[in-house]
């Protein structure tokens, strides 16, 4: 074909390669209609949607299964703690006297998770009178005040 081209007849292949052309895309079925272009747009459309949807399914999965890890190791971090509250308390002690930032937000998240064993175990109120006396006792570091008092409850 491209010698012919070469020859000179190039005009000649041009119209046999469009007539292969229009007969290679002719519908296998001819009562079967064409798609047009408002319908392909409409497919087009249709499957973004479903990529989309899927994409959010498959995030809300991700995001439930991140929830049931972080609430499990809650659980286990919770249940080890719940073994040694006394040593928690004086740890939360410690953490206060240090006075410096980062400790009272340990300090406070301890706390938080000693509140809700208590609660779970039925003793809310003691956990809430132990909380008051490191207020008492802690008084003048308001840093650390502010912590406990902005910390979200159990």
């Amino acid at each position: 074909m491209l010698l012919r081209v070469a020859r000179g007849d190039g005009q000649r292949v041009q119209e046999e390669l469009r007539g292969q052309f229009r007969q290679t895309m002719t519908p296998a079925d001819p009562d079967e209609p064409r798609r047009t272009v408002g319908k392909l747009l409409a497919l087009a459309q249709a499957r973004r949607d479903d990529r989309r949807h899927q994409a959010r399914q498959q995030r809300e999965r991700q995001e439930a299964d991140r929830e049931r890890g972080t609430a499990a190791a809650r659980e286990k971090r919770l249940a080890a703690l719940a073994d040694r509250q006394q040593q928690a308390w004086l740890h939360v002690d410690e953490l206060i006297a240090a006075r410096t930032q980062a400790d009272y937000d340990v300090a406070v998240a301890l706390l938080r998770d000693l509140g809700e064993i208590s609660r779970r175990e039925g003793r809310t109120e003691t956990h809430e009178q132990r909380v008051e006396q490191l207020r008492q006792t802690h008084r003048r570091k308001n840093t650390f005040i502010e912590r406990l008092d902005c910390a979200p409850s159990s």
